[in-house]
């Protein structure tokens, strides 16, 4: 697939990864937002009741809730504290912005948290905790923005566990000092066609250590001071025929784990860029890393 718009982003990498926290809602739990404001108000739905059984949908009447004709969106506050589930699986599904202020948590070792918006964005306030047994996916439409500090989690380290952060119509934005871990395979990506960039913030540290980490954006890829560790590493940009593709992995680390230990980057299209400028390489077998671009900057940090 082939992305249809392009999205500038400086050499110079002059960006700001610092989120600011959603001011909290005092006393309230979940609740349906229906007039899209991210506060409680007169016409919106408390859904912590509905979340009993671990499932939510805006897209299906339950209880007080009736779905609405426009986009509805579902806020957990900060002064929820917490949205647990000691058995079972968690799933939030919103038509609108999906937006959570409080940590998120599926207890049971082989649950799911399943975290999507289908016509918006999900924003994760900073410092917010996600874990899951198996499974744990954010996906939206639009863009998906995780604040400073936040850590996702699978709990298991098996080959089968996954923790994935997808976007098919928009951007990803990871903060400085945020933690993903997922077992089997770490993924964030934007789509090939339609899809927007992916940065990734200052100390912040993607594993996967039983299988995969894989960072693809359908735009650029922006990487600064990152910390990657799997036995396979696959990271790089689809821009193709939007423009050159140009995949920035600056200041970071990236280890394959073992002897088999893979690592792949790639800016694909004529003009594709992929810019190493200070990262260290650790890998068992240099013939299995594997860098294609027209163009590759690499100087030794």
């Amino acid at each position: 697939m082939k992305p249809i718009a392009r999205i500038a982003i400086p050499i110079a990498l002059a960006l700001t990864f610092a989120l600011v926290a959603r001011p909290a809602t005092a006393d309230v739990g979940p609740f349906a937002d229906l007039d899209g404001d991210g506060q409680l108000g007169p016409g919106d739905v408390p859904i912590a009741d509905l979340l009993k059984d671990g499932r939510f949908s805006t897209a299906e009447a339950e209880g007080a809730y009736q779905p609405a004709t426009g986009p509805v969106g579902v806020v957990v506050p900060a002064s929820a504290k917490k949205l647990s589930l000691k058995s079972g699986n968690l799933v939030l599904i919103a038509s609108g912005d999906l937006t959570i202020d409080a940590d998120v948590n599926a207890s049971s070792p082989d649950s799911v948290v399943l975290l999507v918006s289908t016509g918006g964005s999900i924003t994760v306030a900073p410092g917010v905790r996600i874990a899951g047994g198996m499974f744990v996916k954010l996906s939206a439409a639009g863009n998906v923005t995780v604040g400073d500090g936040a850590a996702f989690q699978t709990r298991g380290h098996d080959f089968g566990d996954v923790l994935a952060i997808v976007s098919t119509g928009g951007s990803i934005d990871i903060g400085e000092r945020v933690s993903l871990n997922g077992g089997g395979l770490c993924q964030i990506a934007t789509a090939d066609e339609g899809g927007g960039a992916i940065l990734i913030g200052p100390k912040s540290k993607l594993a996967a250590t039983a299988g995969n980490v894989q960072v693809t954006a359908g735009m650029d890829l922006v990487m600064n001071g990152v910390t990657i560790t799997a036995p396979d590493l696959l990271l790089g940009s689809h821009a193709g025929e939007r423009g050159p593709a140009e995949a920035y992995v600056r200041k970071s680390t990236l280890k394959a784990g073992g002897r088999d230990g893979r690592i792949r980057i790639y800016a694909d299209g004529a003009g594709g860029m992929v810019d190493l400028s200070g990262t260290r390489m650790k890998i068992a077998d240099t013939a299995n890393l594997l860098i294609t671009a027209d163009q590759i900057v690499h100087t030794t940090p």
